[in-house]
């Protein structure tokens, strides 16, 4: 990975985190480039290039004189920057070859997110994880979520009724054999995710460099 690349992952990071934190706001002035580069020890001109890739991304707005800001909400190129154009792309094709037109496929789409209520099951065994992944499945995503401990999945050998009735069952790396072996048994579709470490890291970086109360 390049340093235009590394730098700008990082300030990726620090953006969606000062976001997430409320200690940025969108149109807010950023660090100027030569602050950034102090910082960071890296050349100008680096710095400025990994700026310039946020603003493709369409996260920050370069302005001549003025510095550098973040953008205005919404304003996220999100087909360049996660390349999702591409699946959407699938998804039509797919849609197109069983008949339906793009703006049927549209209707029926939206028909199912209002009415159809996906239930999920998170399994793990620490107690954070348990009440805040479901929170956030639910929160962002829009699903019905429930959490089950680990331990409870060797009951008699059988899954539990919970279990059963799953449309996904979500778990972390630690517990991904065992889910994965339990997710085939039942025929669910399974979802491994990993957290969010980044956030605690630029957490612990803000810890130093300001007060807390």
């Amino acid at each position: 990975m390049t340093r235009r690349a590394q730098i700008a992952d990082l300030l990726r990071t620090r953006l969606f985190t000062g976001l997430h934190l409320g200690l940025l706001r969108h149109q807010g002035r950023l660090p100027s480039v030569r602050e950034l580069a102090r910082e960071l020890d890296a050349n100008p001109r680096v710095v400025l290039a990994a700026y310039r890739t946020l603003a493709q991304e369409g996260l920050v707005e370069l302005r001549s004189r003025s510095g550098v800001f973040m953008a205005p909400a919404g304003r996220r190129n999100h087909a360049t920057a996660d390349g999702r154009s591409d699946w959407m792309v699938d998804v039509l094709v797919q849609g197109l070859t069983r008949g339906m037109s793009a703006p049927i496929l549209a209707e029926g789409l939206q028909r199912c997110l209002e009415t159809l209520r996906l239930h999920a099951v998170v399994v793990e065994c620490n107690e954070d994880q348990l009440y805040s992944v479901p929170a956030e499945l639910k929160r962002d995503f829009g699903l019905e979520t429930t959490a089950i401990d680990v331990a409870a999945l060797d009951q008699g050998g059988r899954p539990p009724a919970l279990l059963r009735r799953a449309d996904l069952l979500v778990t972390t790396p630690f517990h991904k054999t065992a889910v994965e072996r339990l997710a085939d048994s039942l025929g669910t579709p399974k979802i491994v995710i990993t957290m969010c470490t980044d956030l605690f890291t630029e957490v612990g970086r803000l810890l130093s460099t300001m007060p807390v109360y």
